[in-house]
């Protein structure tokens, strides 16, 4: 029930998302039809202004774009996320293929960011921060998230819950932990002194 949660959140920017690409991928002839008239015409300085342009507006939006929905969109959201509440949020991002479904994915990183975002919010203003890197190679998939705390986590019978009590807070990390499982990965978390981590391995050993 909590992963068709996670998704209902975010099925809306989901959707805008797979909008935004149906645009991009229409408008991407007309693109390459301006760019070929100006090098048969050998103008050079509008191709120029161009490039210039495009490359500019994805650095100061520091967007992200693998192809990937599930990878883009969470991240896409954690950073609309971290300019709204003040926090600092890094992604290094090099994912070429997945081992696991995207639906899974999309759960996954949609869980550990909710998380780490509501975590770093609680610290003083200014000093929150989340960071994530991703990185596959062949079949193998790995994921690094820390984030810094105010509260600190506690457990209930072995599972680690919010210390605003909230009902059913915390199943999160549960659903992440059972994906890890099916796919027969590896999963870490270690928290202590205000920075909580989660490592988790796919086709290989953290």
């Amino acid at each position: 029930l909590s992963r068709e949660q996670l998704l209902c959140k975010n099925y809306e920017k989901l959707q805008r998302e797979q909008e935004k690409i149906r645009r991009l991928n229409h408008d991407h002839k007309y693109v390459l039809q301006y760019l070929f008239e100006c090098l048969e015409k050998n103008d050079y300085e509008n191709i120029s202004i161009y490039i210039q342009n495009q490359l500019g507006r994805y650095q100061t939006k520091k967007e992200i774009w693998t192809g990937l929905v599930c990878i883009d969109s969470p991240i896409e959201n954690g950073r609309e996320q971290a300019e709204k509440d003040n926090l600092n949020f890094c992604f290094d991002v090099d994912v070429t293929s997945l081992p696991i479904e995207e639906y899974d994915l999309f759960v996954i990183l949609g869980t550990l960011l909710d998380n780490a975002f509501e975590a770093s919010r609680q610290c003083e203003t200014g000093t929150g921060y989340v960071n994530i890197k991703m990185k596959s190679a062949g079949d193998m998939l790995f994921i690094y998230l820390e984030n810094n705390y105010f509260c600190e986590p506690r457990k209930l019978k072995n599972r680690l819950i919010s210390t605003k009590g909230k009902e059913g807070h915390g199943y999160g990390l549960e659903n992440v932990k059972e994906i890890v499982k099916k796919y027969e990965g590896t999963f870490n978390l270690d928290f202590g002194n205000g920075v909580f981590v989660v490592e988790i391995m796919f086709g290989g050993k953290v």
